[in-house]
């Protein structure tokens, strides 16, 4: 009677260890899909902030050459309006008159390396 409560209970045991052998492989398959996953969004995550960091670059410089654009155009828009409210003498002279346009004064000059004559 003995042997056969030994036989029974290592059938009991030997069911155990397949079904947890099973779980084992089925909880290593399982994080190994999720190892894979994790690394994927982790790539795209990367590629998502490099993405989003050239678009900032790129709307940094547009909103910069439009407060240029602003900044020039109100110049325009400000320079017509004195004209027009200037007497119609200056307004004549100003139209008829010409623009030379200079270096600016607001360069460095380099002093000069020769030496003075003694």
């Amino acid at each position: 009677m003995t042997s056969i409560i030994m036989v029974m209970w290592c059938a009991q045991l030997q069911e155990k260890v397949s079904k947890l052998s099973q779980e084992l492989n089925e909880e290593r398959e399982l994080n190994r899909c999720l190892s894979d996953n994790q690394k994927s969004w982790k790539d795209r995550v990367t590629g998502l902030e490099s993405r989003l960091e050239d678009v900032v670059k790129q709307k940094d410089s547009e909103i910069q050459d439009l407060r240029e654009q602003v900044r020039d155009l109100m110049f325009y828009l400000e320079t017509q309006k004195k004209i027009e409210d200037s007497p119609d003498g200056a307004k004549q002279e100003i139209q008829e008159g010409q623009l030379i346009i200079t270096q600016s004064s607001q360069q460095k000059a380099t002093p000069s390396r020769r030496k003075k004559k003694q």
